[in-house]
């Protein structure tokens, strides 16, 4: 996380994950990691790497760019305000 980025809950996330019927648990089987790490994903206090981004992407069908928005918004902001 980038530092004085306030983290930001992932509420598309745990919303797409539900509407798909996935628990925490399945989602981390399918994608092949632990529960906490989907856990840690959806409060904002981790960001998933390229690779499991787009596993996560494919499974819960959205855009991959949709992990890193938030992050990408707070640095523009940042460097527009300096």
């Amino acid at each position: 996380m980038l530092k004085g980025v306030k983290k930001m809950e992932r509420e598309w996330m745990i919303e797409a994950r539900k509407e798909l019927g996935f628990s925490k648990s399945e989602l981390a089987k399918e994608v092949k990691v632990v529960r906490s790490y989907i856990t840690e994903i959806e409060k904002g206090n981790k960001s998933p790497s390229g690779k499991l981004a787009l596993k996560l992407s494919r499974v819960l069908k959205v855009r991959m760019e949709k992990f890193f928005e938030e992050e990408l918004e707070a640095e523009e902001r940042e460097l527009v305000n300096q």
